[in-house]
């Protein structure tokens, strides 16, 4: 795309980017995963910050349960 400054997406759905500011802009959306369209349509290019996102958010969700539960066992020992 950066040479042609034309993202060819399916069957006859190219995205065009019509100077160098668009091209940039274009280029920074399919770094995120999608770029819109000259509709405004967005258009999927694919997850992978989101798939990292979510494998980051699980390991500190368990991280998270793990000190809990050694929180709560650390309570009821002082407890006892």
């Amino acid at each position: 795309m950066a040479d042609e400054m034309i993202l060819e997406y399916g069957e006859g759905q190219d995205i065009d980017a019509v100077n160098a500011a668009a091209l940039s802009n274009k280029l920074q959306q399919m770094a995120n995963g999608a770029v819109y369209d000259e509709s405004g349509n967005v258009r999927n290019i694919h997850d992978r910050k989101l798939d990292a996102l979510e494998e980051k958010q699980n390991k500190l969700l368990k991280e998270l349960d793990t000190q809990i539960k050694v929180s709560n066992a650390t309570s009821m020992i002082e407890i006892a």
